[in-house]
């Protein structure tokens, strides 16, 4: 994991492009958005999981810039 993001609706951590494949898959079947964990429908608005981020920076783990990763609701 790169670029940790938590998901608003269920509260869980997803690689945001393991997520944003999940959503766009969603999006294609012509269904709602649903958390791949609970199963229940969401917005789909991530925020970066800055906890996580440190933990792992801390730890000489790869994190991706910020800069590049759009936060908020998915197109």
């Amino acid at each position: 994991m790169s670029d940790p993001v938590l998901l608003f609706g269920d509260g869980q951590t997803y690689e945001r492009t393991e997520i944003t494949q999940w959503f766009h898959g969603c999006d294609a079947r012509g269904q709602h958005r649903v958390s791949p964990m609970t199963g229940a429908t969401v917005a789909g608005i991530l925020s970066p999981n800055v906890a996580l981020r440190s933990v792992m920076a801390s730890r000489g783990l790869p994190v991706r810039p910020d800069h590049n990763a759009p936060n908020g609701l998915l197109p």
